[in-house]
């Protein structure tokens, strides 16, 4: 193929997958939940202080924290779009950009510039993909993350121009993305160390890789990146500990196993990367697919890849079998790198049935895309949007008569990460102040979740006359009628009430003392 062709079509691949992912969150349309709230107060310490953070977002275990790099990640948005939560998404879509050009590249150097292109093309169509970049979660870079690691593996496993020396060198770098991967989903970074250290015993026997070269970069560096963890891990060193925080007892994570739910959860992962409509068809086509690769396929570097795929999954599986701990984005990346092992499987085959399948598999995801994505492109009263969150602040702060007040929320998810932030941003953006109080209940110690909570009480109008509680959906009694008790306001009398999106929203006065 003519190199000018091929990086056209190369950047209008780019060019398309950016407008597609760029126009749904307009006006406000995607979520900002706890999850996206937390993220956010932490970025803010980064960009209006350039505090040094040395904690990430917390895993299910509590007490355990990722790495920081998933802030320092975010930073640049948040910066860019002056406080704006859009600027965790916009780094995202930069990430899925940078996806699809490291696939691009890396097959069309590996393959040919064709199959590269296709495969590019192909990933366009695919909702699973498109998830990664939909809305701002930590987990999300784990697609990129592994894709890298299986990319470099693959060059370990298959060789690539200048020997022997240059197949270490990509086992070396694949420790790069496992790092990285312990800064946003430390489960996920365990799964991947464990492929690791399985292909570098394989290299190991393989006489590729000397024994203690292995010993060396597949325990004592990685030891150095991920003592922090290590540390945190040490200090729930107890019985009573961890069973306090879930890990063992009989209700912790590693109390029994969880075979039967991941091996249904798994299958519907597969039959989603294939032939989303159809577990069945799913399994023809790979049945079909798998014969005719193993019999054509002379390609060692997409043979590499296929294969570490399934060691992958294999790995994933008994990993997350072994344990209670799952949840569906732990294993988020098998959509990835089971598409694009598909791909590579599809352009390796004879021509006329490689098309045919490709086309099958391509109509059907693409039917499921056009089918999210339509929905998603219209606004929805679901309360975790952010357009429906900044109408409860919009109702709250034209109903403050003119003057300062304060709001509690009550949030089934303990914390009200996202209030601690969009009152901030958009209190003093749009209003030019922030409420006096806005908490949990009067009194509660923000500083227990929030950092420097007292550097974002500025400015304020009058204190002593408005009182507005915000209701999340969700929840149960027992705990909405604790949060009552703790809000109960002397001489307080409601004087308005609505409902937005799910939300209850009251406004009290407080009647002056007599």
């Amino acid at each position: 193929m003519n190199k000018r062709i091929f990086w056209l079509l190369f950047t209008l691949i780019l060019v398309a997958q950016f407008a597609i992912r760029i126009i749904p969150p307009q006006n406000y349309n995607f979520y900002f939940t706890t999850d996206q709230g937390n993220n956010a107060v932490h970025v803010r310490e980064i960009v209006e202080y350039g505090r040094i953070l040395t904690k990430g977002p917390e895993t299910s275990m509590p007490g355990v924290f990722a790495g920081p790099l998933w802030y320092y990640f975010l930073a640049p948005g948040y910066l860019l779009f002056n406080g704006h939560p859009v600027g965790g998404i916009f780094m995202l879509i930069l990430l899925s950009l940078g996806t699809t050009a490291l696939v691009m590249w890396w097959v069309s150097r590996r393959v040919s510039p064709l199959a590269g292109l296709i495969a590019g093309f192909a990933l366009q169509g695919y909702w699973y993909f498109y998830e990664l970049s939909r809305y701002e979660f930590n987990p999300f870079p784990v697609g990129f993350l592994t894709l890298w690691q299986l990319f470099l593996l693959s060059g370990f496993l298959s060789g690539s121009p200048g020997g022997g020396a240059s197949k270490q060198k990509n086992y070396y770098l694949a420790f790069i993305p496992l790092i990285l991967a312990f800064n946003c989903a430390v489960a996920v970074a365990v799964v991947m160390f464990l492929l690791q250290l399985v292909v570098g015993a394989w290299g190991v026997k393989g006489r590729i890789l000397k024994l203690k070269h292995y010993i060396t970069t597949t325990f004592i560096i990685p030891l150095i990146f991920f003592s922090p963890i290590l540390l945190q891990l040490f200090k729930q060193f107890s019985i009573s500990s961890l069973v306090s925080a879930g890990v063992v007892g009989e209700r912790g994570f590693f109390a029994s196993t969880n075979f039967s739910e991941i091996t249904l959860r798994f299958s519907e992962i597969f039959a989603r990367s294939i032939i989303p409509q159809s577990l069945l068809a799913s399994v023809l086509v790979v049945g079909v697919l798998a014969y005719w690769f193993l019999r054509n396929s002379q390609n060692r570097f997409v043979r590499s890849f296929v294969f570490l795929t399934v060691l992958f999954w294999l790995i994933s599986f008994l990993f997350f079998g072994s344990n209670t701990a799952w949840r569906e984005w732990h294993t988020i990346y098998l959509y990835l790198l089971t598409f694009i092992g598909l791909v590579l499987m599809l352009v390796s085959i004879p021509k006329k049935i490689g098309f045919m399948l490709l086309a099958l598999v391509i109509l059907a995801q693409g039917q499921l895309f056009q089918e999210r994505y339509k929905q998603y492109l219209t606004s929805s009263d679901d309360p975790g949007i952010l357009a429906n969150q900044l109408k409860v602040l919009d109702w709250i702060y034209t109903h403050n008569e003119e003057d300062g007040f304060n709001v509690y929320t009550y949030s089934p998810h303990v914390y009200d990460y996202q209030n601690q932030y969009l009152f901030w941003w958009k209190g003093r953006e749009k209003y030019g102040f922030v409420p006096c109080e806005y908490n949990l209940f009067p009194g509660f110690l923000k500083d227990t979740y929030v950092l420097k909570p007292l550097a974002y009480t500025q400015p304020t109008l009058g204190c002593d006359n408005l009182r507005f509680l915000i209701i999340e959906p969700g929840g149960d009694r027992n705990s909405y009628s604790k949060w009552r008790e703790k809000i109960k306001f002397e001489r307080g009398e409601k004087v308005d009430e609505t409902e937005i999106s799910g939300y209850g929203v009251e406004k009290w006065r407080i009647r002056p003392r007599t």
